[in-house]
């Protein structure tokens, strides 16, 4: 059974809603961890306190980068 076009569109569409729901909820959920953590870094050593912050700036670095089906699909499959 062949998928039209429509219907590998119609699902690549699906997934992309989810995939950028879930990458929203990582980065939203990264960023509140960061602010949680403002009041208890202040206690921690300067070195410690800052790969902190890097790693979870890093973390919503690479969450923004996710990308969409679509874009996998047309970086892998089109001429």
């Amino acid at each position: 059974m062949k998928a039209t076009i429509e219907e590998v569109n119609g699902k690549m569409e699906l997934m992309d809603a989810k995939i950028d729901k879930q990458k929203d909820d990582i980065i939203t959920s990264l960023r509140r961890i960061k602010t949680s953590l403002e009041p208890v870094t202040g206690s921690l050593e300067a070195e410690s306190r800052w790969i902190l912050e890097k790693d979870l700036d890093r973390g919503i670095q690479l969450a923004s980068g996710v990308k969409s089906a679509s874009e996998i699909h047309r970086n892998n499959f089109c001429i």
